[in-house]
């Protein structure tokens, strides 16, 4: 079957816009998910700072080791967080004595120890999104007044994870607003 030139030219076209839609569709959603990614870790990195001010606080106040981990308790209590821990760092264990539960787990948690903030999305075993941030406690001068070191130096680090279940929620609402 032969079809006209007209019905050959319909059919070109809307191949085109077909595929056109289909680019756009798949460089939204790969937008979305990068943009994710880059909310998801911006806002570990703010909770990171947050928990950390709630923690110097604590410290400045002389609260000791028992009302720092108050302040961190206190601190899970944020929504979307599943992971708040203090890590210390080698001469903090050494002077305080080690605590399990504040060693370093990973390659995240020693690159903080090295000085390196760093942060990863990953998905997690409920197969939602998470975004973990770990950032380095530099010994500042009043902090020698209770802690072994040297100001500048890595006294220890925070990791925060917090879920991104809910920001996945809206950009799945967005991606399907985009295609419908």
């Amino acid at each position: 079957m032969k079809l006209k030139l007209s019905q050959r030219f319909n059919l070109y076209i809307g191949s085109i816009l077909l595929i056109g839609i289909i680019v756009v569709i798949v460089y939204d959603v790969r937008a979305d998910a990068a943009f994710l990614r880059e909310l998801g870790l911006a806002e570990a990195r703010r909770l990171s700072i947050v928990a950390f001010d709630q923690v110097y606080i604590s410290m400045k106040l002389g609260g000791g080791r028992p009302e720092n981990r108050a302040a961190i308790e206190r601190f899970r209590q944020t929504s979307d967080l599943e992971e708040v821990r203090l890590i210390h760092a080698p001469k903090t264990d050494q002077q305080f004595g080690v605590e399990p539960d504040e060693a370093p787990v990973d390659l995240l948690d020693m690159a903080a120890l090295d000085g390196n903030p760093s942060g990863i999305v990953e998905r997690s075993a409920a197969g939602h999104l998470t975004a973990r941030f770990v950032m380095p406690f530099f010994m500042k001068e009043e902090c020698t007044r209770c802690h072994m070191g040297v100001v500048g130096q890595v006294n220890g680090a925070i990791s925060v994870k917090m879920s991104l279940e809910r920001y996945e929620g809206l950009f799945g609402m967005h991606s399907m607003r985009v295609v419908f």
